[in-house]
């Protein structure tokens, strides 16, 4: 059975890429979306490509390796930002900013950096 589905880097022959045919669509309804309750992105940087949401908590994680470097982790990376879904379903609280998101992933025992809107998910390599 041949592939069915298309990842957001996908390029089919002769066709825009998927960000030029999804994002017209999807940032008006995101941007809806996000003006009514906060929003927190764990999606991947091709999947955030295909549409932009304003003002939405954005979450990256990164493996600090003894030496202090930092690399982005790939193939767990799923999986550490379901730990930070379930701390947030989890809550008792509902978080309406960055910093409560920060504190409510503190409180469940990651290791979380905050710049504005940015959050930093730091993992030991």
């Amino acid at each position: 059975m041949p592939g069915y589905r298309l990842s957001a880097s996908s390029k089919l022959p002769g066709q825009p890429g998927l960000a030029k045919r999804w994002r017209p669509l999807l940032e008006p309804v995101l941007a809806d979306l996000s003006s009514r309750e906060l929003v927190v992105d764990l999606r991947s940087g091709s999947y955030a490509g295909l549409g932009r949401i304003p003002g939405a908590v954005r979450v990256q994680v990164l493996a600090e390796h003894e030496d202090g470097h930092r690399t982005v982790v790939s193939h767990f990376n799923k999986a550490h930002k379901g730990h930070l879904a379930r701390a947030l379903v989890s809550s008792r609280s509902e978080p309406a900013d960055a910093a409560a998101v920060a504190a409510v992933a503190r409180r469940a025992g990651m290791n979380v950096e905050r710049d504005g809107n940015e959050l930093t998910v730091v993992v030991p390599a």
